[in-house]
């Protein structure tokens, strides 16, 4: 199992994981992902962020859900995430972010959320963001 032999190496090397273009689609995948303190999972087949699976990965420092399907983020999805200092949602075709989508991410240093479908940069939903450093739009 990919998943789980990576987990074994990840305690004793940098405890990053990326799981790019291997047609993640079901968050039942997610296996032993709480010893990561890296996610990428870009370019797989999510039409939602996997928030059910989220809560066993609450220690991420990064997270990068890039190149999914994603027409919008729910005002829930990155709450349990609060230790995040880096996000990455850029072209997963979002049309709308709520303005409490970031909310809790209070060390969050850098948002890519650009090549979406965004009309307007989602202003209010940033605003929470004390430490933010860096915004891609």
């Amino acid at each position: 199992m990919l998943v789980g032999t990576t987990a074994r190496r990840a305690r004793r090397e940098n405890k990053s994981l990326a799981i790019s273009t291997r047609g993640l689609a079901d968050e039942r995948q997610f296996v032993r992902l709480s010893l990561f303190q890296t996610l990428i999972l870009d370019d797989n087949f999510f039409a939602s962020i996997p928030s059910s699976a989220l809560p066993a990965v609450s220690g991420l420092s990064k997270l990068s859900v890039s190149g999914n399907s994603l027409s919008d983020v729910r005002s829930s999805d990155f709450h349990l995430l609060s230790k995040l200092t880096e996000l990455g949602l850029s072209g997963c075709q979002l049309e709308s972010v709520p303005e409490d989508a970031f909310y809790g991410l209070r060390y969050l240093e850098s948002l890519d959320i650009s090549n979406n479908r965004l009309y307007r940069a989602p202003t209010g939903a940033m605003r929470p963001l004390e430490n933010l450093k860096y915004a891609w739009t």
